[in-house]
């Protein structure tokens, strides 16, 4: 299913984490917006400080 670049970020604005996590993998691989890995590190970041644990084991494995 194709997501909605504009509608994903503004939940991941709201601080859902999971749209954080769909914005971070967006980001990471151009999906419906520019490739761009630093914003897709911050979303993993933001979507672990909201208690999600999977975007600390990406971000390890993008390490």
């Amino acid at each position: 299913m194709k997501q909605n670049p504009f509608l994903v970020q503004k939940a991941a604005e709201q601080n859902d984490g999971i749209s954080q996590l769909e914005l971070a993998n967006m980001y990471a691989h151009g999906l419906g917006t520019v490739k761009d890995s630093e914003m897709a590190s911050q979303w993993l970041r933001k979507a672990n400080n909201n208690g999600l644990s999977t975007p600390l084991a990406l971000m390890y494995l993008q390490k």
